[in-house]
């Protein structure tokens, strides 16, 4: 397993570290030091096998720890640093398929993951530095954020900004749980979780059924994570280098290290842990009495996590049977200050900006096996229910019997079901809100977009539902363009027949009578 730290300094830090790490291993073991950028590392980002590093000097440079190869740097299209990354794998896959790179001129660089990875499209819609990406688990949509104040949601089919609202302190960073049910933003000393439903809301109270929950803090949030699978686990950074444990839904405080570190946690990964989630609950000494409800949420709090801040020193916490001993002691705060959820540290005497994690070589060869394995059992359904449906479009008397069975159904449908079912479809009409540029784009946009995230069956969509650019004037100019091509290719042969036939009838002007 692998960290992977970047830093003021230009370099990347990789550091490896043992399947079963205890507190007989304090130290952590360097693996790398390599100067990455020429200026310094602004971003980083991890997918499978893939890691990706933006600079200050406007270029991305990727690596394949798989095969353990530097593949080199992209040409951001924007102008200025890359300010942040985020790499989007689909549900069922492990290998990611897009890269989304933010930049300090508010564009939003889309490229396509692995092979050639060139550059699909660039977005534009910001007027500030982009801080963070967050892209649903649908990858139908993605939130940003940027120093312009604003926080914009983008419809990636068709590559446009479909909602905008203005953020009172200048957003740092946005999140989406790993369900995609909630999404998380912080700004300034409060963080706000909010459901992806609801995110249309002014409300700010700090209330389950509304949807939003608030969290305040003493100091500036600097860095944010959800836990995994689920959303009920929020994890903060703040500038005074405190570290706390939230209960997403209802805005509790689980567990609280004052001074986790001395200096401002800047960054924090969740690496891949070997152990069984109910080894953890079984050993946390949890009552019977908390073990239905709590033992739910300790499991979705991470096995590791790994903290960095800006004095270069990275930590390992054993964090989710500290969670299990807060809740069991009905304190947040630890006695020993945290102390023995620490596991191991190591201090890279640089200023680090940020972190990720990478998987190990034997997981990443196992799962893209299991990904490889599944492409081909979905291919082969696939090519069988095609055959099927072959074989029964050719079986006689099936479309007349269909077609009839349709009109029949048509015709006993009560009155004004077919408007009802197209407005669960769509939506109700929709007219301008205030704050809003345009009819349509108020504060309910984002639920009735979030209620489409599924894979639409128009053109705009690939077959797995990822993300696609080609526009309803695209596919227009598209449409035609091959109507021509047919048309001419049409046109000759039909030229070329006519030909022939002259050809073989007496008393024509053909080349063997002249």
């Amino acid at each position: 397993m692998t960290l992977i730290a970047g830093c003021y300094e230009r370099f990347l830090f990789g550091f490896n570290y043992p399947d079963s790490i205890s507190a007989e291993t304090p130290e952590l073991a360097r693996a790398f030091t390599h100067a990455a950028h020429k200026s310094v590392v602004k971003s980083l980002a991890s997918a499978g096998s893939f890691v990706a590093s933006g600079g200050a000097d406007d270029l991305i440079h990727l690596y394949d720890l798989k095969s353990d190869k530097d593949l080199g740097f992209l040409m951001n299209p924007g102008e200025g640093a890359v300010s942040s990354l985020v790499f989007f794998t689909p549900k069922e896959g492990y290998s990611p398929t897009h890269l989304l790179a933010g930049c300090s001129d508010g564009t939003i660089s889309v490229w396509r993951a692995g092979g050639g990875w060139e550059c699909m499209r660039t977005l534009r819609g910001h007027r500030g530095e982009v801080s963070s990406i967050a892209v649903h688990p649908s990858g139908c949509l993605a939130l940003t954020t940027a120093r312009d104040g604003t926080l914009k949601l983008w419809d990636l089919v068709k590559g446009r900004v479909t909602f905008s609202t203005k953020v009172e302190n200048d957003a740092d960073g946005v999140i989406f749980a790993p369900s995609g049910v909630r999404y998380a933003l912080h700004a300034g000393n409060i963080a706000v979780v909010r459901l992806v439903s609801n995110a249309g809301s002014t409300g700010t109270e700090n209330s389950s059924e509304a949807g939003t929950v608030q969290l305040q803090h003493t100091r500036r949030v600097q860095s944010m994570s959800f836990g995994q699978g689920g959303d009920g686990i929020i994890i903060t950074g703040t500038e005074d280098g405190a570290l706390r444990v939230w209960d997403a839904v209802l805005g509790k405080e689980l567990l609280h290290i004052p001074r986790a570190h001395a200096s401002r946690i800047k960054a924090m990964s969740i690496p891949y842990s070997s152990e069984e989630s109910s080894n953890d609950v079984s050993r946390s000494g949890t009552s019977s009495k908390k073990k239905g409800a709590a033992a739910l949420l300790i499991n979705q709090v991470p096995q590791l996590l790994a903290t960095a801040s800006s004095d270069g020193i990275i930590k390992i916490w054993s964090l989710r049977a500290a969670v299990a001993a807060a809740i069991q002691r009905g304190t947040p705060q630890p006695e020993d200050g945290g102390e023995s959820m620490r596991l191991c540290q190591t201090n890279t005497k640089a200023r680090i900006t940020t972190l990720c994690s990478v998987d190990p070589i034997e997981v990443m060869k196992n799962k893209m096996e299991e990904q490889k394995t599944m492409k081909q059992i979905n291919l082969k359904k696939k090519k069988k229910a095609s055959k099927s449906s072959v074989e029964d479009s050719n079986k006689p008397g099936k479309n007349s019997a269909g077609k009839k069975n349709g009109r029949e159904s048509a015709k006993k449908m009560p009155v004004g079901v077919k408007n009802v079912s197209a407005m669960k479809k769509t939506g109700p009409p929709q007219t301008k809100q205030p704050g809003s540029t345009r009819a349509g784009h108020g504060k309910k946009e984002f639920a009735q977009k979030a209620n489409k995230i599924e894979p639409q069956k128009d053109g705009n969509v690939r077959k797995d539902g990822t993300i696609s650019f080609m526009g309803e004037d695209d596919r227009v100019k598209q449409n035609k363009k091959e109507r021509k091509v047919r048309l001419s290719a049409k046109r000759a042969a039909e030229q070329r027949a006519g030909h022939k036939r002259r050809e073989n009838v007496p008393g024509t002007r053909g080349p063997k009578d002249a």
